[in-house]
């Protein structure tokens, strides 16, 4: 009977060489556009013995989020011995080419894959004053699927939860959430090699792993937080390049090797890119998409084979990375540093947008949250949470001085103007004998059962 056994080719790993001033975020504003040619050569040792020899290839993405593009030209897959060649895409829309040799000679096949990348990373896009607690209502299911824990990703682990709650607290806006998730992974979380494991809640414990820890403990935290992130693969390129930073310049540069970020989503503006090693409400040029998804399971390259009897060895994959640059053009501008990040980080000019302001408010016997001056962005939503203190109930929510009864929430749709929303409250009404209708206490805090105490 056949046998079938597969290995994963590639390893995602990312190689970071930090050689940064350490304690500061700078903030910039300013563009990045890079050009250069790409060519991957693979070599498959092939045992004697194998019925069939598969390889399958991640191809590089084409994309345009709000802040980042990356296009691909020249696309060219060349073998040394002829494959039967399936094109194929998954269930995130990431592509895919697999080769099939049957009954492959003892020796080695090269495969070269070959594509020139131009990308674009805009510092200038303002980044929208959408709300938090972030409301999902209405997203598609292409973007909710992003709010899933999973075994590398476990957003629904007390732990986390817990750290996030704590990071998150006061806090009404998404980018404000985002930037302290992201730069609590960026102070506590060390790079090194070989972790304990991957998954994100190792990474919390360990405090240290490569690129797909940082990007699993980050998917996990901005997860927990209710807000959808996916995982982004590929690689990231050799390629210093000088920034000033109102005091001495500073060098940033990654490894040559695979690598791994995030992406977040922000209802008014859609996914915008992070890289919990670094950098805030961005990523630079000097990297390659080639797949996104829920974790960093199953995105990557593999070689498989079959046999009948058991043959000499098993195969081995082999990759390198060329690069020859083209383009390199950097032009971003310093703004200004602060102390909100310990270590040295990186962040756009997040201009934020402040369309529109909700005034909330409510009386002194419940809450409503958010609390206080809301910005909002025009066109976007905000939603509130109506609720009374013990022993009390809400009476009406004005908005705008109109009534909306005691509703429990109110959400404000394709925000156009300033709004204003008031929630009242009254103690719930005795049922004569002592006690509340609904079981609350009275005023004292103080409610003993008609039953009596046994």
């Amino acid at each position: 009977m056949a046998k079938r056994i597969s290995i994963i080719f590639t390893i995602w790993i990312s190689l970071f060489f930090p050689g940064l001033t350490w304690g500061t975020l700078y903030y910039y504003s300013g563009t990045m556009d890079s050009r250069f040619d790409m060519t991957h050569p693979f070599v498959i040792v092939v045992p004697a013995g194998l019925s069939s020899l598969n390889f399958i290839a991640t191809l590089p993405e084409e994309y345009s989020l709000p802040n980042t593009t990356q296009s691909i030209m020249g696309l060219d897959v060349t073998c040394s011995v002829t494959p039967s060649v399936e094109d194929y895409t998954d269930i995130y829309e990431n592509h895919y080419k697999k080769l099939v040799w049957s009954n492959p000679q003892q020796g080695n096949i090269a495969v070269t894959i070959s594509y020139t990348v131009s990308s674009s990373s805009d510092w200038r896009i303002s980044i929208p004053a959408d709300a938090y607690p972030f409301d999902s209502t209405g997203l598609p299911d292409s973007v909710t699927a992003f709010l899933l824990p999973t075994d590398e990703v476990q957003s629904d682990d007390p732990l986390l939860i817990d750290l996030v709650s704590s990071l998150t607290s006061g806090l009404t806006s998404e980018w404000k959430v985002l930037a302290a998730l992201n730069g609590w992974i960026i102070d506590n979380i060390y790079y090194g090699t070989n972790p304990y494991g991957y998954d994100a809640l190792n990474t919390y414990i360990y405090r240290m792993g490569n690129c797909s820890n940082y990007a699993h403990i980050g998917l996990a935290l901005v997860r927990a937080a209710g807000i959808p992130a996916r995982i982004a693969i590929g690689y990231a390129l050799t390629k210093s390049y000088t920034l000033l930073t109102g005091g001495d310049p500073v060098s940033l540069d990654w490894g040559q090797g695979t690598h791994a970020w995030i992406e977040v989503y922000y209802p008014s503006l859609g996914w915008v890119p992070y890289d919990p090693q670094r950098d805030l409400h961005h990523v630079d040029t000097h990297r390659v998409l080639m797949g996104r998804g829920i974790d960093a399971t199953d995105l990557v390259g593999k070689i498989s084979w079959t046999f009948d009897s058991v043959p000499s060895s098993y195969p081995r994959g082999y990759e390198t990375l060329e690069v020859d640059w083209i383009d390199d053009s950097i032009d971003l501008s310093f703004i200004k540093s602060t102390s909100e990040i310990i270590s040295a980080s990186y962040s756009s000019v997040v201009p934020v947008i402040h369309d529109h302001t909700i005034n909330a408010s409510a009386g002194s016997k419940g809450s409503i949250s958010p609390a206080g001056k809301i910005d909002v962005s025009n066109g976007s939503k905000q939603k509130f949470i109506i609720t009374p203190n013990y022993g009390y109930e809400i009476e009406d929510v004005l908005v705008d001085g109109v009534s909306q009864g005691s509703v429990t929430s109110y959400t404000f749709e394709n925000i156009t103007a300033d709004h204003t929303i008031t929630a009242k409250f009254v103690p719930v009404e005795s049922n004569g004998d002592g006690g509340y209708d609904d079981g609350g206490s009275s005023e004292s805090g103080c409610f003993i059962s008609t039953i009596g105490i046994r």
